[in-house]
């Protein structure tokens, strides 16, 4: 679970947008997996991270098997300090966008192989 405010790789910015296009057609893809936005339970935000992570923009992990065994609907991630705010199915040739400063994840899974494989195109934007 991350945001795009602060990340090194693809920061965006409080401002920036952060997308994600399903790139595997449905009819190869098993899992069907999307995305996941969530919220913090204690109230943690992309401006309070330091103060919830000791300055450290550490973000947290969804135990995936787990999830997916359990229930892939289910609305508490498995270390229950997130809740999922929304989640976003797998659909081909859709565009997912967001705010950069939204906590998300990719749904649970991945398949079993390259055939099924979960296939995306990310995109992010720095606005001024």
């Amino acid at each position: 679970i991350h945001n795009h405010v602060y990340d090194n790789w693809n920061m965006c910015g409080p401002y920036g947008w952060a997308g994600v296009v399903f790139l595997t057609p449905d009819d190869r893809s098993i899992t069907h997996n999307g995305l996941d936005i969530y919220e913090h339970r204690y109230g943690m935000t992309w401006d309070r991270v330091d103060e919830f992570r000791e300055n450290k923009h550490i973000m947290d992990y969804v135990d995936l098997n787990n999830h997916v065994q359990g229930n892939p609907l289910t609305e508490k991630s498995i270390n229950d300090e997130w809740n999922i705010k929304a989640r976003f199915k797998f659909k081909y040739n859709t565009l997912v966008l967001h705010r950069a400063t939204e906590f998300h994840s990719s749904s649970p899974g991945w398949g079993n192989n390259f055939d099924e494989c979960r296939m995306i195109q990310t995109f992010f934007f720095k606005t001024i």
